[in-house]
């Protein structure tokens, strides 16, 4: 490939990005902006032109599925090339670094097991019941996602105290945090958070290895940049130091990850952090319309720490976003399926359509609807395959033949499928690890231990552990889809998931052949890749890097509409956009109402949310929604008060009572009712108080007829909804 075959496909800013090579180069890529081509191109202008070698250059992405696509590309372009970039996700970079240098990890050998985030709460009930902590007062989830983001700050638990002052708080968090890193490494086992935490912490105290792979790594490239966290940073920052020829890509704009740890300053600064940075941004839009982007920079414009950037596309379009009001979600969710059906019959395809909520909860009422009007659908954020618990069963399986040290995996399959080891037994088992300083499989193995228990459990826990080595030994020549065969055969797993599955399709057993196919799958894909047969170990690591996202597209083989968080949509496009629940309360989330850099990252996700459109976009909201089986009424979003009327188009849906023409010019007032009172609607109309002799004060939701014989819906401020006769209440003067 010649220079001008690279270039000629690019646009001119582009151009500058893949031809800037050396030193700091800050790339703000606005939405659709072909940011993926950009890097994509860099890296052959590099190999192809610059003639660096492919091994010198690092990518690195954010998702499994951004780098599958960033890989197929590179080939596509360069052939066997591609494959000597390392290209990949943070995790999966820093598990292969610790992978080769795992000896600098003294606590670890290689076979170290990655534990996800059921297994870390099977580990969080282990301390919990051994240090007597209420979990009531300490949640699972709440303490992981605190022990996951001191982590990604570098705070472990030697420079606790250099943060925190020694409260009584801070010293009991202290105590669970010692004790679930101990466990961890009791048992072989990191979690995600460690991984990157490791690398760091492996570059940082060890100059020579260090010192080696900045001199590998002599371009590097990192993707979705304003997502980074500070142990990500330090990473990067420690590789690029040797030859700062670092790329970044990003959009502050779409910085939408701070609940998680990541930090918007590391995009708004990075100029400061590296002296001389280019600075190049990619305005030109390839995905929306010219009429969606203008809503999009109206969005945005209001955020206040920001690249200004200003998107446009040469795709001109008349057609205007349109908002539209309901009464409640059951009537949004009616609309949106109405809409939907509506497209489809123009012959849109169902999986061109999305719908957008802010809040994982909203997706049951559309669910239910979609349901109803028999409209096949996906939740994208449902259940992961690799979730299911007859696949993690599996996947013990392979941990514990891998490393048996894994106490975790260990207990999950000993008496899977039941077969006399009671609870007893199994506590037996640990108790005799915890005083002997083993692992459970140490104890098995041992045969003057093994010795205290009795009859058929001795022989069965004999049995199991003959029957792990012999899978150890099979792992070296046989492929891992024939160790599982031999699993499933050996203690007849399908008779077991059958009898314990509620589906007459067998489903579970369904499941776990699907399993061995991706085995087999991942292995000739391995072979192809490295010219070598993978062990147990790359397969497990393959598995502990998968993400929802990445399977959605696999689960799914109906043309089905998409429904998932607009923090799930990041990423993807699609035709024809729903947003659901516009409201105050949801979008701006009630939890950062009233901080103004949550509501900066509120606009954003909105904004990100709006970018997802490449033809049609519909915003919704609603005047009154279900909360804890009562009705509230609802205000709009803040950020539907901040539009230019002139960028979007209101429409009525089909239940609607008729609106007052538009004037030109006119800004609707979205604190108040958007339903204008017209002769036939006299004396009661949507938005009214009222006052009931039994339920007190509401606030009408919808008319049908007129006067005292009206039908009224009304959300009272009790909490209840009721639809009464226009004969029973009494208006509230204004």
């Amino acid at each position: 490939m010649i220079r001008s075959e690279i270039l000629t496909s690019l646009n001119d800013k582009q151009r500058e990005v893949v031809q800037h090579t050396e030193g700091p180069l800050l790339v703000l890529a606005g939405a659709g902006s072909g940011k993926t081509r950009s890097v994509i191109y860099r890296v052959a202008w590099l190999i192809k032109v610059e003639n660096v070698a492919p091994w010198k250059i690092l990518v690195v992405t954010f998702t499994n599925k951004a780098a599958k696509e960033l890989k197929e590309r590179l080939y596509s372009l360069l052939g066997s090339q591609a494959e000597s970039v390392w290209a990949g996700t943070f995790h999966s970079i820093c598990l292969k670094i610790i992978r080769y240098e795992i000896r600098y990890l003294p606590d670890y050998n290689a076979e170290f097991s990655v534990y996800d985030r059921d297994d870390q709460i099977s580990v969080m009930r282990k301390i919990y019941k051994k240090m007597q902590i209420d979990k009531a007062s300490y949640p699972y989830q709440k303490v992981l996602s605190i022990i996951s983001r001191f982590k990604s700050q570098m705070i472990d638990i030697n420079n606790f105290f250099d943060y925190y002052d020694k409260s009584k708080l801070n010293k009991l968090f202290y105590q669970i945090y010692e004790e679930y890193e101990k466990y961890l490494k009791a048992n072989n086992a990191m979690d995600f958070d460690n991984i990157l935490y490791y690398a760091t912490e492996i570059f940082q105290n060890n100059p020579e290895v260090l010192e080696k792979y900045q001199k590998q790594f002599q371009y590097i490239m990192v993707d979705e940049y304003q997502d980074t966290n500070l142990v990500q940073i330090k990473f990067i920052y420690q590789l690029a130091r040797k030859y700062k020829n670092i790329c970044v890509v990003g959009d502050d704009d779409q910085s939408i990850y701070g609940w998680r740890g990541a930090n918007i300053e590391n995009i708004l600064t990075f100029d400061e952090d590296y002296q001389n940075t280019k600075i190049v941004r990619l305005e030109q839009n390839y995905r929306s319309t010219s009429s969606i982007l203008n809503l999009a920079n109206n969005i945005i414009a209001h955020n206040k720490k920001r690249h200004k950037k200003q998107l446009w596309t040469k795709e001109e379009s008349n057609v205007l976003p349109q908002l539209i009001s309901h009464d409640n979600e059951y009537e949004e969710a009616r609309y949106i399926a109405e809409e939907v059906m509506d497209l489809h019959s123009k012959k849109a395809m169902l999986q061109e359509c999305v719908v957008l909520y802010r809040t994982n909860s909203q997706s049951r009422v559309l669910e239910q609807e979609f349901t109803k009007q028999q409209i096949p659908y996906v939740v994208v954020g449902g259940q992961n395959f690799y979730q299911r618990s007859e696949i993690k069963d599996m996947i013990a399986w392979l941990r514990v033949i891998a490393n048996p040290l894994d106490n975790e995996s260990l207990l999950r399959i000993i008496n899977l499928p039941p077969r006399g080891l009671g609870q007893v037994a199994i506590n037996s088992i640990l108790n005799l690890a915890i005083n002997n300083g083993l692992s459970a499989y140490e104890v098995l193995k041992d045969s003057r231990l093994l010795g205290k228990f009795k009859g058929q459990q001795n022989e069965t826990l004999k049995s199991f552990v003959e029957k792990i080595e012999k899978w150890k030994l099979s792992l070296e020549s046989d492929t891992i889809s024939a160790v599982l065969k031999d699993i499933i055969n050996t203690y007849d797993l399908e008779s077991y998931y059958k009898s314990i599955d509620d589906n007459k399709e067998a489903v579970k057993f369904e499941n776990i052949n699907e399993f061995v196919a991706a085995s087999a799958e991942f292995s000739d894909n391995y072979f192809k890749e490295n010219n070598t047969s993978p062990n147990v170990s790359h397969f497990l690591q393959f598995l502990s890097l998968q993400t929802d996202l990445d399977t959605a597209e696999k689960r799914s083989n109906t043309d089905a509409i998409r429904l998932m968080t607009m923090h799930n949509a990041k990423g993807l496009e699609f035709n024809y956009v729903f947003l659901a629940g516009l409201e105050q309360g949801l979008l701006p989330h009630i939890l950062s109402c009233d901080d103004e850099r949550e509501i900066e990252e509120e606009r954003r996700l909105f904004y990100v949310a709006v970018t997802r459109a490449r033809k049609r976009l519909f915003l919704n909201y609603a005047h009154s929604r279900r909360n804890n089986n009562n009705y509230q009424c609802t205000k709009p979003s803040e950020f539907l008060d901040e539009l230019d009327c002139d960028l979007y188009e209101e429409v009525k849906a089909s239940y609607w009572q008729p609106h007052a023409p538009r004037k030109q010019g006119y800004k609707p007032d979205f604190g108040k009712s958007r339903t204008i009172t017209t002769e036939n609607q006299k004396f009661f109309r949507i938005g009214q108080e009222i006052m009931h002799q039994e339920f007190g004060k509401g606030v009408i939701l919808s008319v049908d007829g007129v006067g005292k014989d009206a039908k009224l819906s009304i959300s009272f401020y009790n909490g209840n909804l009721k639809k009464i006769s226009g004969a029973w209440v009494e208006l509230i003067d204004d």
